[in-house]
């Protein structure tokens, strides 16, 4: 799969340890909101889409 800009997206495993740190994909261990519950999912599927980019990037330098 090619790269949507067609370059490298620098996308470091740093960077996406980092975000794992701030942002774990856990169950929230309190009583949140449904918007607030929302909010958490929308920073998981960015780390998630963040994470797919980074493999394809690693993927297509080889």
């Amino acid at each position: 799969m090619k790269n949507i800009l067609g370059t490298s997206l620098g996308i470091s495993q740093g960077l996406l340890t980092t975000l794992n740190k701030l942002f774990p994909d856990t169950m929230p261990t309190r009583q949140i909101t449904i918007e607030e519950l929302r909010f958490l999912q929308g920073q998981r599927s960015v780390i998630k889409k963040l994470s797919e980019l980074s493999e394809d990037d690693f993927n297509n330098e080889e």
